[in-house]
């Protein structure tokens, strides 16, 4: 449950992988806390958000622009080689 899974990690997002285990996107708790009783989300897939991704060759200073234009604390790293398996 992805309510309780927020509740016991103490995040804003939560990152969603396929079964293959290939990043597809995160769930962030504004919108959850927001569409809390919609009857259309009842899925994490539902609630996806699109979040920036690092990739394990950026540099520094790459890694500090996705930062700039994210609101969170952390963003995942993507491997697009690693058939987009989430590496951190």
């Amino acid at each position: 449950d992805v309510a309780r899974t927020f509740a016991q990690r103490r995040v804003q997002y939560l990152y969603v992988v396929d079964a293959a285990q290939r990043y597809v996107g995160a769930v962030s708790l504004h919108e959850l806390n927001t569409r809390r009783g919609d009857a259309s989300a009842r899925e994490a897939r539902d609630l996806l958000v699109e979040l920036g991704r690092l990739r394990p060759e950026m540099t520094i200073a790459e890694a500090l622009l996705a930062f700039a234009s994210h609101h969170g604390e952390r963003l995942p790293v993507v491997d697009p080689q690693a058939d987009g398996r989430q590496v951190a």
